[in-house]
C-alpha cells in the first residue's frame, strides 16, 4: 500500500477561473493552469483506472504472501525463518523497484516504465507457479516485489494529469482499489486454495495486470514530464489531446515551467533544516512503525486462525480435523469459516479508507492518527483473553480498518507538510523506511508468534507499536489542515515560523 512517486497538491495559477469559464487566456500557462483550464473529465478518470488496476494487482500480490507462506511451509517443509524471509523478501525487492525505477521513469517517461513494470510483475508471476524448490521461489518473488516497485509510477502519471484541485481527493480515492485488491485476494485464495493449490492462486492473482496491458496502449505521455525534458510542443500537444477528449478546447497558449517545478529538484539535507528537521525525523519512524503494524495485521490474519485452529490459542475454538500433521504448526487447512474471517478482516480495509477521507477534513490529520493507532493497538490486545470466534472476528475488523485509514492518513500529512520544493523529495524519502517496517513484519508475525512468546506475544508487540506511534504523532510540529500549502523553504520560515497549530488560514488545495 505504497506511493512513493511525485505529488503535487497546489496550483500556481494566476488566473481567477470559474468553472468552464476563464475570465482571460494567458498567452503563457504552466501545466497546472492548462490542467485546470481543461478540467477533471473522461481522460482523468481514464489515468484513474489505470492506477486503479496497478493498485488492485499490488493489494492482492500482498495479501497472497499471507496464504503463500502457509501452503508453501507445508509441501516443502520450511522452518519459520524461512517462512519470514519468503514474505521479506518481496518487501526487499519493492525497496529496490522503488528506488530504481522511479529515477528512470523521470529518465524515459512514465508510460515505458510502466510497461516494463507490469511485465516484470506479471511474467515472473506466473513463473513463480512453476518453482520446483523453495530458493527458486524465493528469487522469483524477489523479482515481482522489485516490479511491484516500479508499479508506483502508475500514481505519478495519474497525478500528473489531475487538475490541483482535484488531487488530493483522488489521491485519497485511488486507495479503494488497494482495498478491492485484498477482499478480491481472500475470496480467490477461499475458491482456489483447496481445489487446485497454491500455483494456480498464483497464476489468478497477477491476472489483474492483463488489463494493465490493454490500457495502457491508449494512454498518452505525461506532459509534466516532456515539459521537464524541454519537449514543449509536444507537452502542449498533449494537453489539447487530454482537452478533446474531454470535450474542451485549449486555448492557443504555450507552456512554460512554474515555479514549482522549476524547485522540484530538492535534495536530502534540506529535509534537515531547523524548520524540518523535527517533522523528518519523527515522519520517519512513523512510517516505519506504521508499516510494520499494518502489514503485520495482514499477516496475523491469517495467523491467528491458523494457530486458533491448531489449539495453540483458544484451545476451544479449534478445529481438530483441520489438522494435516499436529508436528507442524504450519500444515494447517484452512476451512470455510477461517476464509470468511480473514475475508471480513481484510475487507474492513475499505470502510476505513472511506472513513478517512470523510473524517480527514473535519478533525484534522494529527488527532485522527493518533486515536486510529491507539484504537488499533486496543482492539488488538481484546483478542488476548480469548472471548468469543465472533467478537475477534470483530475485533480484528475494527482494528484492520483503523490502522489502514492511519497509513492512510499519512500519505496525505507528509506531502502536505513539506514545501513544493521539497515535496517529492520528503515524500519519496520517507516512504522509503515504510520498506524497511515492511522487511521487519513478517518475522515478528512468523518467528515471534510460533516462539516461547506465541502468538500472543506478537500481538502484544505490535500493540505495543500502536501506542507508540499514537503518542509521537502528537509531537509533530504542524496540523496541516486548514493550512496553505508551501512553494519554498523561505515561504515555510516566513509563512509558518516557529511552528503552532493555532495558524488557521485557508489551504488552497488539500482535503
Amino acid at each position: 500500500m505504497d506511493t512513493s512517486e511525485e505529488i503535487t497538491l497546489e496550483t500556481s495559477s494566476s488566473e481567477t477561473i470559474f468553472g468552464d469559464h476563464v475570465d482571460k487566456q494567458p498567452s503563457h500557462v504552466t501545466i497546472d493552469e492548462a490542467l485546470t483550464m481543461i478540467g477533471f473529465g473522461k481522460y482523468q478518470v481514464f489515468a484513474f483506472v489505470i492506477a486503479g488496476v496497478v493498485w488492485i494487482g499490488d493489494a492482492m500480490e500482498i495479501l497472497l504472501l499471507s496464504f503463500l507462506s502457509q501452503v508453501v511451509s507445508c509441501e516443502w517443509d520450511l522452518s519459520h525463518f524461512d517462512v519470514a524471509i519468503l514474505t521479506a523478501v518481496v518487501f526487499v525487492g519493492v525497496l529496490f523497484g522503488t528506488l530504481l525505477f522511479g529515477s528512470l521513469s523521470d529518465r524515459y517517461g512514465r508510460k515505458i516504465i510502466y510497461i516494463a513494470t507490469s511485465a516484470i510483475t506479471f511474467i515472473f508471476s506466473i513463473i513463480c507457479a512453476l518453482s520446483v524448490n523453495f530458493p527458486m521461489l524465493v528469487c522469483l518473488r524477489f523479482i515481482v516485489g522489485f516490479g511491484i516497485g516500479g508499479n508506483l509510477v502508475a500514481i505519478t502519471y495519474m497525478v500528473e494529469f489531475l487538475p490541483p484541485k482535484n488531487r488530493g481527493r483522488i489521491i485519497m480515492l485511488v486507495e479503494i482499489f488497494w482495498a478491492l485488491g485484498g477482499i478480491l485476494e481472500a475470496a480467490l485464495a477461499w475458491i482456489i486454495l483447496p481445489t487446485l493449490g497454491w500455483r494456480w492462486l498464483l497464476v489468478f492473482t497477477a491476472s489483474p495486470l492483463i488489463f494493465a496491458f490493454i490500457l495502457v496502449p491508449f494512454a498518452y505521455p505525461s506532459p509534466r514530464h516532456l515539459l521537464l525534458i524541454k519537449k514543449d510542443q509536444e507537452s502542449l500537444d498533449v494537453l489539447k489531446k487530454v482537452a478533446r477528449f474531454n470535450g474542451k478546447e485549449l486555448p492557443d497558449v504555450s507552456l512554460v515551467l512554474s515555479r514549482a517545478d522549476e524547485e522540484e529538484t530538492g535534495n536530502f539535507k534540506q529535509l534537515f533544516t531547523p524548520y524540518l528537521r523535527k517533522t523528518t525525523l519523527i515522519l520517519m519512524v512513523l512510517w516505519a512503525g506504521l508499516a510494520f503494524f499494518y502489514y503485520g495485521a495482514v499477516l496475523l490474519t491469517t495467523e491467528i486462525e491458523i494457530q486458533t485452529m491448531h489449539g495453540h490459542r483458544c484451545p476451544g475454538f479449534s478445529n481438530e480435523s483441520s489438522i494435516v500433521n499436529t508436528t507442524h504448526l504450519a500444515c494447517t487447512t484452512l476451512d470455510d469459516s477461517n476464509y470468511l474471517n480473514i475475508l471480513i478482516a481484510t475487507s474492513a480495509e475499505l470502510p476505513g479508507i472511506l472513513g478517512t477521507i470523510f473524517f480527514v477534513s473535519k478533525f484534522g490529520r494529527k488527532k485522527i492518527l493518533s486515536v486510529l493507532s491507539a484504537l488499533a493497538a486496543i482492539m488488538y490486545l481484546t483478542l488476548i483473553p480469548c472471548l468469543d470466534p465472533w467478537f475477534e472476528t470483530i475485533m480484528q475488523y475494527i482494528a484492520r480498518a483503523c490502522i489502514t485509514a492511519a497509513f492512510q492518513l499519512l500519505y496525505v500529512y507528509t506531502p502536505e507538510v513539506y514545501p513544493t520544493s521539497l515535496r517529492t523529495t520528503g515524500f519519496g524519502f520517507n516512504a522509503s523506511f515504510s520498506r524497511i517496517g515492511a522487511i521487519l513484519s513478517p518475522f515478528a508475525a512468523n518467528l515471534l508468534s510460533k516462539s516461547v512468546i506465541g502468538i500472543n506475544g506478537s500481538i502484544v508487540t505490535y500493540s505495543v507499536f500502536g501506542f507508540l506511534i499514537a503518542g509521537l504523532v502528537l509531537f509533530l510540529p504542524i496540523e496541516t489542515m486548514g493550512k496553505n500549502l508551501q512553494a519554498t523553504i523561505e515561504d515555510v520560515e516566513k509563512n509558518w515560523g516557529e511552528y503552532s497549530d493555532d495558524q488557521n488560514v485557508p489551504l488552497e488545495e488539500g482535503i
